[in-house]
């Protein structure tokens, strides 16, 4: 089964809520894009996304404080950073013979690392790296990385691998969730159960959540039981 498109979605999410909209239209085509971007959203978080690689140039900038081994994100699509590398070239993705992969570490480390200077030795190539989120008041450009690597080297290049941020879907442009097949449906299935009750057939919801697939449900259910219990780890 392919990923199923915003469109088969919305068809799956109305028969199952039993919402004809052709002679009976409780919602808006924009409610519902709220109530589906609204469950892949779920999804999308309990599926822990999908990764992408990325080039350093494609990635950084260099940082305007002047600090060696401290780059500023020029890729705004970046949801969490899963792994960083120092290359010798400005590869797509790490892991290459000449690739070394980096630690990730507090920045506060790397601040402690840096004012030791040469009293730590010196090494070829940087060993640890920190990513922390600038605070910028263009919306175009949120959310802003700041990556720093230590030690520095001019010669290096830092590729990485990422979990992009939750885009919504529509029944144009971006039409297909970031997710398995199965979640998919699970996107439909979590929006029946959202407009079901709305449409005057709450009865319907029980037999909808029986079909959410087994992963979903469970990440699901760890949510909501994390929602609702005092008992919070700490």
């Amino acid at each position: 089964m392919a990923v199923l498109t915003f469109t088969e979605i919305q068809n799956i999410a109305l028969d199952r809520a039993q919402v004809n909209v052709a002679t009976d239209a409780p919602f808006t085509s924009t409610e519902m894009a709220r109530f589906i971007n609204d469950a892949y959203a779920d999804v999308f978080e309990a599926s822990g996304g999908g990764v992408l690689n990325s080039t350093h140039a494609a990635t950084w900038n260099a940082f305007g404080g002047g600090v060696d081994g401290a780059y500023t994100g020029i890729l705004y699509s970046i949801g969490e950073i899963i792994a960083c590398w120092s290359a010798l070239a400005n590869s797509t993705n790490g892991g290459q013979s000449t690739d070394d992969p980096l630690d990730r570490v507090d920045k506060a480390e790397i601040d402690v690392l840096r004012s030791a200077g040469s009293g730590l030795g010196t090494y070829a190539t940087p060993k640890v790296y920190s990513v922390i989120r600038l605070d910028v008041t263009d919306p175009a450009a949120l959310p802003t990385l700041r990556l720093d690597v230590w030690p520095y080297s001019a010669s290096r290049f830092h590729p990485i691998l990422y979990i992009p941020q939750f885009t919504a879907i529509a029944s144009a442009g971006v039409t297909t969730p970031n997710v398995s097949d199965i979640e998919s449906r699970d996107i439909a299935l979590l929006t029946a159960m959202k407009i079901a009750p709305l449409a005057g057939r709450a009865e319907l919801v029980p037999s909808i959540a029986a079909d959410v697939s087994t992963r979903t449900k469970a990440a699901l259910d760890r949510k909501f039981s994390a929602m609702l219990d005092a008992r919070q780890d700490k």
